[in-house]
């Protein structure tokens, strides 16, 4: 990553079970959830006044799935359908954002 640590979804060197084509599913939370309370912008001298905005930022989740030779994962059909699993579990919401 950016900062020289180590993507769990990488591997230095492949072996069994924990290479590209043959790994168990990866699910990483990058943001927590947002707090229940509104957390309103400031109230500074800028363009745009956000003092009425809700400035919380959604849940942002890395899902990799499970990925196994010999086994169809069915290319990017199997990615939305594990994407949508793994969303209804951790937190329900009404949108999911799926960049390819």
């Amino acid at each position: 990553m950016a900062d020289g640590t180590h993507w769990p979804g990488t591997w230095i060197s492949a072996s069994s079970e924990h290479a590209k084509g043959d790994h168990a599913g990866i699910l990483q939370v990058m943001l927590k959830p947002p707090s229940p309370d509104p957390l309103m912008g400031s109230e500074d001298d800028k363009v745009i006044d956000f003092s009425t905005v809700d400035t919380r930022l959604p849940m942002l989740v890395y899902v990799s799935r499970e990925k196994r030779p010999g086994y169809d994962h069915n290319k990017k059909a199997g990615a939305m359908n594990a994407l949508v699993r793994a969303s209804a579990i951790l937190s329900n919401g009404p949108f999911i954002l799926n960049l390819d």
